[in-house]
């Protein structure tokens, strides 16, 4: 497949941004100076289809035992399962460790995370050799801690149990033609994702609530026959064109949010929690200025979506 375009235009209600991938960049710039030199847009025909079977499936795997892994394994083969997270309830040892990374490296796996219990070993020179020296990208969280202490960013200690969200910080996006291909028609975290919790419940990811069985009760194929299901795959397809707030924002191609949008009506979505950065006037949480959607006359709830475009309008002009 040829790539037509390196580079993108995307336009947010204030500002926009563009997008290099080619050098993996972006800059921020007023939406009204847009040149057409810059505005090269990708077409439906030349980024990648997300919605083709063999396209990267993402996946939570939380695990207790090995045989629930090997498990897993037999359909993440089939599925072409390529970013996986691994969370160990329980203490395991250098050797078990090993034991799982091997089976991931042995399914071509590209990415890793790994989050484990704090355990004296996880802080001794043979485990850091183990995770330094895996030829995959990877991360690991040790959790709870009773000291912090990264490693060049790919082990990570932390004093008590992480709560995982992914609002972003500016410096955090990923400026690259996947993500933005798939951004275009998917949800960019629950997009193609299998979480498998500490019982061993099935469901789309940590932060749904539906519970679709129990993998110690099905076989491989009743496995797959819910995944393919239209209700477990319910927020593969709500792309932040479709939810308040995130489709007015020029960073919605390149972020990545746990937030689980909340269905209106038809085709009309919703976050319940507000993003830490206000598309309407430009600004982060904690930046000078800063305004909550609700300041600038922008509300989206259950009842509806209003943009009070007068209020914002004033806004801008003050701080300009």
């Amino acid at each position: 497949m040829i790539l037509y375009a390196q580079q993108n235009i995307s336009k947010g209600y204030l500002k926009s941004i563009y997008i290099d991938f080619y050098n993996s960049k972006y800059s921020s710039f007023d939406k009204n100076k847009i040149s057409k030199s810059h505005n090269s847009q990708l077409t439906r025909e030349n980024y990648l289809d997300w919605n083709n079977p063999s396209a990267i499936t993402n996946s939570i795997i939380c695990l207790k035992n090995i045989d629930l892994f090997e498990k897993i394994l037999n359909y993440l083969e089939q599925a072409i399962c390529k970013h996986i997270v691994l969370h160990f309830i329980d203490f395991l040892s250098i050797v078990e460790i090993k034991t799982y990374i091997n089976k991931l490296l042995d399914y071509n796996i590209q990415s890793v995370i790994i989050i484990c219990q704090y355990h004296e070993i996880y802080f001794s020179d043979e485990f850091g050799d183990l995770i330094m020296d895996l030829k995959i990208n990877k991360k690991l969280f040790i959790l709870n801690s009773p000291f912090e202490k990264n490693f060049e960013d790919t082990m990570f200690f932390t004093l008590k149990e992480k709560e995982y969200n992914y609002l972003k910080r500016k410096n955090e996006f990923v400026s690259n033609i996947s993500l933005f291909s798939e951004s275009q028609l998917h949800h960019t975290y629950f997009n193609r994702k299998l979480y498998i919790g500490p019982t061993g419940e099935i469901k789309n990811a940590p932060e749904t609530e539906q519970v679709f069985g129990y993998i110690q009760d099905i076989t491989e194929d009743e496995l797959k026959e819910i995944i393919s299901s239209r209700h477990f795959q319910k927020y593969w397809f709500v792309h932040k064109g479709l939810i308040d707030v995130c489709k007015d924002c020029e960073f919605r191609h390149m972020c990545v949010d746990n937030r689980v949008p909340i269905e209106r009506k038809s085709n009309e979505w919703y976050n319940s929690l507000e993003c830490n950065y206000n598309p309407y006037i430009g600004k982060w949480e904690g930046e000078e200025g800063y305004l909550s959607l609700a300041d600038c006359g922008v509300i989206s709830n259950e009842i509806g979506f209003i943009i009070d475009h007068e209020k914002v309008r004033k806004i801008n002009s003050l701080s300009e």
